[in-house]
């Protein structure tokens, strides 16, 4: 269990929040962090909310009464979140090995500490394993942020002879920025293709043709593909990504 004087050993200031929780704060990079951490009633678990560059104290009480009764151990766990004073309508937990947070400073202790992430149902598949979940962190979601907007989960695979830009055979990773500016780059380009993939891993293709602009197609199937402005392709990868 990770307690009070655990944490002032390893933190400039550690303060207790209420119901439990302790909130200690950190400086990286020039950038203030506020760690919030409480034991849960389960079978030991503990509970971390990162905030960076926000005191949000009543928020986060708010999230730990709104824990999910059960949580998977090595994957990660999605629940309906009541929207308690900030718009994120889904809680995420992550377990201890898909996240880096205490590494190096209570090595021992936060092998029952589970990262606690306000978001947006659209963020995450729900079957990521570590890898991708970070990956998804690092390209996308930035899940430290409690006033960040929605950052839907994108998935895509693309191929372009103009440019000569491409993913090969699988997909990557990615966010709605770059898929829109990878369609955007199509225009010319008769034998390219974008493939994105939403968080219900459904399909979207976008081709290009000097006859028609661009193509739409949704989940393979040919026979409905139309055609749409470039700015009316973003709205709809935008509906799509959110959906």
């Amino acid at each position: 269990m990770i307690t009070q004087d655990d944490l002032t050993k390893h933190f400039a200031n550690v303060s207790a929040v209420g119901d439990g929780v302790l909130r200690a704060d950190d400086v990286v990079s020039n950038q203030r962090y506020f760690n919030y951490v409480w034991g849960g009633e389960h079978k030991g678990r503990e509970y971390l909310v990162v905030s960076k560059g926000v005191v949000d104290d009543r928020y986060v009480l708010r999230l730990r009464n709104n824990i999910p009764s059960s949580i998977k151990a090595e994957a990660l766990t999605v629940s309906p979140l009541e929207q308690v004073g900030r718009s994120f309508d889904t809680i995420f937990i992550a377990p201890p090995s898909f996240h880096r947070h205490f590494r190096g400073r209570l090595d021992e202790k936060r092998t029952a500490l589970f990262l606690v992430i306000p978001g947006y149902r659209c963020e995450f598949v729900g079957d990521e394993n570590a890898g991708e979940f970070l990956e998804t962190c690092r390209r996308s979601v930035l899940v430290d942020d409690l006033t960040r907007t929605m950052s839907p989960k994108v998935r895509l695979r693309y191929h372009n002879s103009r440019t000569r830009g491409g993913t090969g055979d699988g997909y990557v990773i990615s966010n709605y920025k770059l898929a829109s500016h990878e369609v955007a780059n199509l225009d010319g380009a008769s034998d390219g293709f974008v493939e994105i993939v939403n968080y219900k891993n459904e399909i979207m293709e976008i081709l290009w043709s000097a006859e028609s602009g661009y193509l739409l197609i949704h989940d393979r199937n040919d026979s409905q593909r139309r055609s749409v402005s470039l700015e009316g392709v973003k709205l709809d990868i935008l509906e799509f990504l959110t959906r």
